[in-house]
Formats: structure tokens, C-alpha cells, sequence
């Protein structure tokens, strides 16, 4: 390998652990949804939970007020211009947010609890000023007027999404002339095909997304709310920052299994709960005669309203059935699958009892579950 061809390696590596390079070979968005939140009732049950949890909770909106916390942070701020000023307040008041949380941890077991109070500490500081009356409010009551109808239909589109995907687009839709740029409706947009397109000076310049019909739209990004296109919302992912790790793909493989397990469990159901034996004889039978057989077995016997499904195979010595029992391992199916949804459960900080595992669950511990889902989410 020449050098060059070496430092090239490296420098492109560089690149794509700083997230400066092409999408990922993530797992498909539509494979996540698919076997997660379609075919799987714990993963669906976790995400819808934390989903409508969020949608429950109503938007406040607050004004920044000329505090000794801002004035100050623009004094400390080494560099102040009017594209960054509503920035630095901004990181100001939610340090202070952040100082105020640590204080009350050690007065309540909640974090929730501490956000509340230390948010009214900063109210009658006049750090700031709560908002009654704000446009807004009127869109997000009706975002839009096809997909998310209500605050709360955006809210659980907006979660779901996230949830399942790793990563959320909204598309403001802003007035009809070139200057109005008043928005009109918010949609939320699936994370499918997603393409980060950067620039010279941007790590993010262009984002490209696939409709439900399958065609791609692009749209430019500003990092300045007021002029991009679109906004973007994503989890931590390790590898590539620029994208978000799904909690889905995280816990795919308890997914996986927890799929599989059912899947079995349903064929022995199928099959009366157990393969009921095999039947023997002493002929040599054509592979055509044996699928015959075998049909007509299964339309006799098998299903739940059937005995058990037959298997035939060659012998001698005559026609013998021999009946089988199942092995201790192939009757875990039901604790495997409970495994399964308990890890699921622990992936998205749901308690277990939420999403149908019901052990040792009592009226207190489910309380206390029940404000934990609050207080504790990220």
C-alpha cells in the first residue's frame, strides 16, 4: 500500500467517526417500525407508553427576561453579535435551570419534582416570564390539517418516530409569498432514506428525506430556526454523530428473539401445543406420495381444533406410530419471551408492568412506577 493510499484510509476513517461523511449503513427505518412496533406488542406498547406520556404533558412557553444571569453571561461572553445574542442568554438560563435541579435533587427523589421547582425559582427570580398569549399556541393546538391534526397527534408522531428511528424531521410550511415567513402548519416527517448533505463550511447544508410514496425531497438546513427548511431532532449515536441511534436497534436482538419465541409458541399451537408422534411404515414412499400424505394429514389433524400433525416417514417392519413429548427446553417458550419484553422494558426506562409483565406487581410498586415514568425519562 503507498503512503498516499494509506493517509487517504485514514483521513476518510477521521471523517467518518466525526460523522462528516455519507449516512451509514444504519438498519432500515421501515424493518425497525415493521418488527417493533408492528409485530412486536412489548416494543409497541413501550414506545406508544412513552409516546402519549410526552403528548399528555401541555406546551408552556416562556420569555427570556434581561436578568442579572443574562446581563452577565453577556459580559463574560467573549464574542456578542446579534446572531448569537438570543443564543448565550439562552445557555445562561439553562445552566442556571441546571443549578437550580442539582439544589432540590437532594429534596425529593424526583427528578421531575426538581425540574418544577427549580423552573418556578427561575419565575420568581424574573429570570422568566411565562407566556399566556402566543401564535404558537394556535399551531401546535392544530399543527397541520391532514397527518397530526392536535398537539397531541403531533406530539405522539414527533415521540414515535424518534423512538423508532433514532432521529425526527419536522417541515415548517410558512406563508404563500416569498417574504412571509410566518408558519402556517408543522408535519412531521418519517426519518426514511435519510441523507445528511454537507457543505464546505456546514457539517449539515442538506437533508433528504423519502416520502411514504417512495420519492425523495431535499430540503436546506440552517442551523438559524427562522430560515432552514426543516428541524431535526436526534439521540446520541457513538459512532455517527450527525445521525441518531434508534432505542429500537439497540434492543433488536431481544426484539428478535422475543418475535421468535412467539412465532413458536403460535406453530405449537398449531400443531395441538406439541408434535403428537410419527407415523412409520414399512413401504418405500416417492417424495410425491409422501407430500401427499403429509397434506392430507395436516388438513386432518393439525390446528387447534385437530390432533397434532403427523409426520411421515420410511420403515420396516411394518406400519408403527410412536407417540413424542416435547423437552423441558421447547416448553420455556412463555419465560423466554417474558425475558425478552423485561429487556425491552430496560432499554426504554419503561417499567416492566407497563408493557404486560405483571410479576409480583402489587398497588404501591405500580404507583411508584407510575411517577417513575415521569420523572426518570430522558
Amino acid at each position: 500500500m503507498g503512503v498516499f493510499s494509506w493517509l487517504y484510509q485514514k483521513a476518510v476513517a477521521g471523517l467518518d467517526f466525526l460523522g462528516y461523511d455519507s449516512a451509514p449503513q444504519i438498519t432500515n427505518y421501515w424493518d425497525m417500525a415493521q418488527e417493533a412496533y408492528m409485530e412486536n406488542p412489548y416494543a409497541h406498547s413501550a414506545i406508544k407508553l412513552t409516546a402519549q406520556s410526552v403528548a399528555d404533558i401541555p406546551a408552556r412557553l416562556y420569555r427570556i427576561q434581561d436578568s442579572g444571569v443574562t446581563q452577565r453571561a453577556l459580559k463574560e461572553a467573549p464574542r456578542v453579535h446579534s446572531g448569537n445574542r438570543q443564543a448565550i442568554k439562552q445557555r445562561a438560563v439553562q445552566r442556571e435551570w441546571q443549578d437550580l435541579q442539582e439544589q432540590y435533587k437532594g429534596q425529593t427523589q424526583y427528578e421531575a419534582v426538581a425540574r418544577h421547582f427549580a423552573k418556578k425559582e427561575l419565575i420568581r427570580q424574573d429570570i422568566i416570564e411565562p407566556v399566556d398569549n402566543h401564535e404558537i399556541y394556535g399551531l401546535l393546538r392544530r399543527p397541520n390539517d391532514y397527518t397530526q391534526r392536535s398537539f397531541q397527534e403531533f406530539m405522539v408522531s414527533l415521540v414515535s418516530y424518534l423512538e423508532i428511528g433514532g432521529m425526527v424531521f419536522v417541515e415548517p410550511k410558512r406563508g404563500s409569498s416569498a417574504t412571509d415567513s410566518t408558519l402556517s402548519s408543522l408535519v412531521v416527517r418519517q426519518p426514511r432514506g435519510v441523507q445528511l448533505k454537507r457543505s464546505s463550511t456546514q457539517p449539515i447544508d442538506e437533508v433528504e428525506l423519502e416520502d411514504p410514496y417512495g420519492d425523495s425531497e431535499k430540503f436546506e438546513y440552517d442551523p438559524d430556526p427562522s430560515q432552514t427548511e426543516i428541524f431535526y431532532e436526534r439521540y446520541f449515536h457513538p459512532k455517527y454523530p450527525r445521525f441518531g441511534l434508534s432505542p429500537v436497534e439497540a434492543a433488536a436482538k431481544s426484539i428478535d428473539v422475543n418475535n421468535q419465541a412467539r412465532e413458536w409458541n403460535l406453530n405449537l399451537l398449531f400443531n395441538s401445543a406439541q408434535p403428537s408422534g410419527v407415523l412409520s411404515t414399512d413401504k418405500q414412499l416417492g417424495d410425491t406420495r409422501r407430500q401427499r400424505l403429509k397434506r392430507d394429514w395436516r388438513q386432518k389433524h393439525a390446528g387447534p381444533q385437530n390432533a397434532g400433525e403427523v409426520i411421515i416417514a420410511d420403515g420396516s417392519g411394518g406400519a408403527n406410530f410412536q407417540a413424542t413429548n416435547m423437552s423441558p427446553a421447547g416448553m420455556q417458550g412463555g419465560d423466554l419471551s417474558r425475558m425478552r419484553a423485561r429487556e425491552v422494558a430496560v432499554v426504554r426506562k419503561v417499567p416492566a408492568q407497563f408493557i404486560g409483565h405483571t410479576d409480583n406487581q402489587t398497588h404501591n410498586n405500580y404507583r411508584a412506577a407510575r411517577r417513575s415514568l415521569y420523572g426518570e425519562k430522558d
